[in-house]
């Protein structure tokens, strides 16, 4: 049989009988009675439409028996999926969207599905941002006051927008256009790093772009290093480390050209006017 449960005047456990026409069963179950759930703030509050995105979901009244989230119509089971914190938080998981890009109620339950919270705290589903280059993309190692510009696709205004340099430096970034950010490249020693944009301040880019940090000591060598004040004179720029899928471009002044990678360690350029 199925019943619908009355509502009761406090949480706790009462006996569970079934009344037949023949009499009350003697056997007895017990049935609990919980606080109602509820769900107050999603962080983050957006994510992939591809899904992956780890939300913690702030509220109140939760329990690990019986844990599950949903986002829409799609339900995340305990587990990988749905972890519990402590009673105030739970870790979702969210699925892929079945319709595309767009805003989901995210709700909890603590009955295995049954009931879940109404609450109506909006996830928005997003395309990924992608990045393609960033410019300029080698400086100056130990420094802190270097401006990049992050070159891609899909990122939004967001007060979580972030650049992540390497798998764990992140910056602020500044929101410029659909197809562009700026942000400041942390100090870091040496090397090459993946540069990629998070909308959210947790997922990553789809795809990222490379900065090379170099030593003091390894900059630059020019030649020629001097010109006529009508440009158009080709210079080699030496000693930095040149990667074939990260673009280069040499900035005389305030003006930039593009610049021909030569081996690993050097670019070419023609001076502007």
């Amino acid at each position: 049989v199925v019943c619908v449960a009355p509502a009761a005047s406090s949480p706790g456990k009462v006996s569970l009988r079934l009344a037949l026409e023949s009499g009350m069963t003697a056997s007895e179950v017990a049935y609990e009675y919980l606080e109602n759930s509820r769900v107050a703030l999603l962080m983050p509050s957006r994510g992939s439409v591809t899904g992956g995105t780890v939300v913690s979901v702030t509220g109140s009244n939760f329990r690990e028996a019986g844990l599950r989230c949903r986002f829409g119509t799609e339900e995340v089971l305990g587990g990988a999926g749905a972890q519990f914190v402590s009673s105030t938080v739970v870790a979702c998981v969210a699925p892929g969207s079945m319709s595309g890009v767009g805003t989901v109620a995210v709700e909890v339950s603590v009955n295995d599905g049954s009931d879940f919270t109404s609450d109506r705290v909006e996830f928005l589903y997003e395309t990924s941002a992608t990045v393609t280059s960033v410019w300029p993309s080698v400086g100056v190692s130990g420094t802190s006051d270097q401006v990049v510009t992050v070159v891609g696709e899909h990122f939004a205004r967001s007060s979580d927008l972030i650049c992540r340099f390497g798998l764990n430096e992140t910056v602020r970034a500044e929101y410029e256009s659909s197809s562009m950010v700026t942000c400041v490249a942390p100090s870091r020693g040496a090397g090459t790093v993946s540069v990629r944009v998070s909308v959210n301040g947790v997922d990553g880019s789809s795809e990222s772009a490379w900065f090379t940090y170099t030593s003091v000591g390894d900059i630059m060598t020019v030649t020629p290093s001097v010109g006529p004040v009508g440009g158009q004179t080709v210079v080699t720029v030496s000693g930095i480390t040149v990667r074939d899928d990260s673009p280069v471009r040499c900035v005389f002044g305030a003006e930039s050209v593009f610049a021909e990678a030569h081996g690993a360690s050097s670019v070419v350029c023609v001076a502007p006017a």
